[in-house]
């Protein structure tokens, strides 16, 4: 028999926090920034929540800077996308413009916004459709991690 916690006399495993979020929770972060010329759009990041535990999606954060001008704007964008298990893939977030200005600048913020269960998958995702010049991209995420 496997050694099992005492809490109170009672085992640990049949004592689970009063709600899920109770439950060992863990921080798990992820992010990306570069610089990148124009491109179609790209992946980025990926998180996927694991068997046994859910995700509480704390932090979404998307930025789109334009540090050089292009021959031609075109639309740039910095985005996330959910795509639950078994379904298809929806639009979260995304932070986009169409200027050729030097430094013009668009982000954009949620805070708490979805809790992932398994086999979701979330995914951070860059554009810029523009002839020549150049984009700096963020793409952040800050989940809490618990067991079921």
């Amino acid at each position: 028999m496997a050694y099992r916690e005492i809490l109170d006399g009672v085992p640990r495993d049949r004592v689970r926090g009063t709600n899920w979020y109770d439950r060992n929770p863990e921080t798990t972060m992820a992010e990306y920034s570069d610089t990148a010329a124009p491109h179609a759009e790209t992946e980025r990041l990926s998180v996927t929540c694991p068997a046994d535990r859910k995700f509480l999606v704390e932090l979404l954060y998307a930025e789109v800077t334009r540090l050089t001008a292009g021959v031609a704007a075109g639309f740039c964008a910095s985005r996330f996308k959910l795509t639950p298990k078994g379904e298809t893939e929806k639009e979260l977030l995304t932070v986009q413009f169409l200027d050729n200005n030097v430094g013009y600048t668009k982000n954009f913020g949620i805070g708490q916004s979805i809790t992932m269960f398994q086999g979701d998958v979330l995914k951070g995702y860059t554009l810029d459709l523009s002839t020549g010049g150049t984009v700096n991209y963020q793409l952040s995420v800050k989940l809490t991690e618990f067991d079921v």
